[in-house]
């Protein structure tokens, strides 16, 4: 659902490397 939208975006690396910032 949402990670389907991320993917469609290809917002889902940049996700990924924030989220890796973030720990």
């Amino acid at each position: 659902m949402l990670l389907v939208l991320l993917k469609k975006e290809g917002l889902l690396p940049h996700l990924i490397t924030g989220f890796e910032t973030e720990n």
